[in-house]
C-alpha cells in the first residue's frame, strides 16, 4: 500500500509513534527485557483514505460494469462514439 499512497502525493497514511525497549546489556538475563511495543496511528489523511475507500463501492461497480462491457465489445457502441465527437466538436469548436 505504501506504493499506493508514494505515487499519490508521498503522504503516508500512518505516523509512526514511536517504540519502547529496555536495553539487553551483556550478563543480563535476556528472558527479564521488557518486550519491544510499538505502536502505529493512523493520520487524519489515513483515515480519511480508508473512508474514501468504504464510500466508492457505487464507483467500484461501475469501473467493473464497464470494463465488462469493454470485454464483450458493447461499450463503444456507434451512438457513444456520436456522442463522444459531439461533446469534443463542442469543446473545439
Amino acid at each position: 500500500m505504501s506504493e499506493i499512497i508514494n505515487s499519490i502525493g508521498g503522504f503516508s497514511p500512518l505516523s509512526y509513534a514511536g517504540a519502547s525497549q529496555r536495553a539487553v546489556t551483556p550478563g543480563s538475563d535476556s528472558q527479564s527485557a521488557a518486550p519491544i511495543e510499538d505502536t502505529v496511528e493512523f493520520s487524519d489523511f489515513g483515515r480519511a483514505l480508508a473512508e474514501a475507500t468504504e464510500q466508492s463501492t457505487f464507483r467500484l461497480a461501475r469501473v467493473r460494469a464497464v470494463r465488462d462491457e469493454i470485454a464483450r465489445g458493447d461499450y463503444e457502441t456507434p451512438e457513444r462514439l456520436r456522442g463522444t465527437i459531439d461533446r469534443l466538436l463542442d469543446v473545439l469548436g
